[in-house]
């Protein structure tokens, strides 16, 4: 009798936690995260952070980079 009780509130807690939402993700939830998290990390490594430091990476750039084969 007792652990059928114990069960009744663990569904009950379960259904109407606002926190059951943040401790069982679907694939896809944790899908959109990871990309919504990682699109501007690689925007910024190819784009922004060049953009920033220009004078570390003028050194690496090709010399003949106009001139004819």
């Amino acid at each position: 009798m007792r652990n059928s009780s114990r069960n009744f509130w663990f569904k009950i807690l379960d259904r109407y936690s606002r926190l059951a939402f943040y401790r069982k993700p679907t694939s896809g939830t944790i899908a959109v995260f990871g990309f919504l998290l990682m699109t501007p990390l690689f925007v910024y490594s190819v784009g922004g952070y060049p953009m920033l430091h220009k004078e570390q990476f003028k050194g690496m750039q090709k010399k003949n980079v106009g001139d004819g084969m």
